[in-house]
């Protein structure tokens, strides 16, 4: 039922610009008739262009700001290590095995809690 019904808009449609192409030869002429169909023909190939054009564009533009992002990320994470690795040697009294266990490889723990609170202990032990 809807197919029959598609192809009869369909029927409609191509029956209508058949009656206007008819309309506009009989007119202006078969010369400028077919100016008017290249000119909108042209019209839409540009439209289209432009459009293919500017998706791309913007792809690229959004490409390079996700890999702006990645590099302020991993800026900002090198900030984020090297002021850690300053904090843990100068106010918690750690060495430098202790940092570079718990801030660069950061492997033996699960989680930060937990590999503080084991470096600490490690601390308090040579303490005493």
């Amino acid at each position: 039922m809807g197919s029959s019904a598609g192809k009869q808009d369909w029927s409609k449609i191509f029956d209508s610009l058949k009656d206007l192409l008819k309309f506009l030869n009989e007119n202006l002429g078969p010369w400028l008739t077919a100016g008017i169909i290249l000119v909108i023909g042209c019209s839409f190939l540009c439209f289209f262009l432009w459009r293919f054009h500017n998706e791309k564009r913007k792809d690229k533009e959004i490409n390079q700001v996700i890999a702006e992002k990645e590099r302020t990320i991993q800026r900002l994470a090198q900030d984020n290590r090297e002021w850690r690795i300053l904090f843990f040697k100068d106010k918690c009294g750690w060495n430098d095995k202790q940092v570079q266990k718990f801030v660069l490889e950061n492997t033996d723990f699960e989680d930060g809690p937990a590999a503080r609170k084991v470096l600490e202990h490690e601390k308090e032990n040579k303490n005493k």
